[in-house]
């Protein structure tokens, strides 16, 4: 009689990976090894052997992911209205009999849009008005709480 051998054994290792290339895009890897474990052999070893071998093809499809800055994912924002458009959409009071208007200051300030702006006016109020458009505008009130506007003059 021969020597007792041992029985047959097959393994399969897998290894898989996803990664985002785009916006709304995705690429799948999916690997894996068939094999026999050699007799005399640790199969935990051969395992492992081959999960190094897989795992250095899941690295390298993961080196292939673009640059964050070249996904983007978020979309592009909508271009900005004109700050003419934006101060026009305001509840400005009625118009006095010069055409002079106001507005609480703390409305501006709600419009993300009107910061620029709004730092403009308060910067260059003390020295007059600040014209944005077909209007003059400078802050007014006690501490300054009122926004007012009047159409400019035509330049002459």
């Amino acid at each position: 009689m021969s020597a007792v051998e041992r029985p047959f054994l097959r393994i399969r290792v897998c290894r898989g990976t996803t990664v985002p290339m785009g916006p709304d895009k995705w690429e799948r890897g999916e690997w894996e090894i068939h094999a026999d474990v050699p007799s005399g052999k640790d199969p935990q070893q051969v395992i492992l052997e081959y999960e190094t071998i897989l795992l250095a093809k899941v690295a390298k499809l993961q080196e292939a992911i673009p640059p964050p800055r070249a996904l983007n994912t978020k979309p592009a924002e909508p271009p900005q209205k004109p700050i003419e458009t934006i101060l026009d959409g305001l509840a400005w009071s009625k118009p006095n009999q010069k055409g002079y208007q106001w507005i609480q200051r703390k409305v501006l300030e709600q419009h993300k849009d009107l910061e620029t702006f709004l730092q403009t006016l308060i910067q260059q109020s003390l020295a007059g008005w600040v014209k944005q458009g077909g209007y003059v505008y400078r802050l007014s009130g006690e501490n300054n709480t009122l926004v007012g506007r009047i159409p400019a003059r035509p330049d002459r």
